[in-house]
């Protein structure tokens, strides 16, 4: 579970880096970012009702206010929504995988990928 957090969140940095339109511009921009989807992440049921693009949107946005204003005190706040946000969307790959029959080949790709970077870290040392 813990490799498909990593795949999650590398996913999301990967496609936060490319630039964001809609991104807020001004820290009161952020705030209301905030409060809209305060309310909806506090509520697992409402969040996973929202397409996995507009939660990610939400994410980038999110992400672009904690990078632009990394000392506002709403920064917390931001970091707990994106939180929740990476939990509704994590579920949803993982759905996408078990629905397909794709879970098990995942697991077993990763583990081959990983036996292969601990053999190439041995070689390096």
């Amino acid at each position: 579970m813990n490799r498909l957090v990593l795949m999650v969140a590398l996913l999301t940095a990967v496609s936060v880096a490319q630039s964001n339109d809609h991104s807020p511009r001004t820290l009161e921009e952020c705030k209301a970012v905030a409060v809209s989807w305060r309310t909806a992440t506090e509520s697992y049921r409402v969040a996973r009702d929202f397409s996995f693009e507009m939660l990610h949107s939400r994410d980038k946005q999110l992400f672009s206010c904690q990078t632009e204003y990394p000392d506002a005190a709403e920064r917390p706040t931001w970091e707990k929504i994106s939180s929740d946000l990476h939990s509704v969307m994590e579920s949803r790959y993982r759905e996408f995988l078990e629905h397909h029959k794709l879970w098990n080949q995942f697991l077993a790709e990763d583990e081959e990928q990983a036996n292969k970077r601990l053999a190439e870290d041995k070689e390096t040392r």
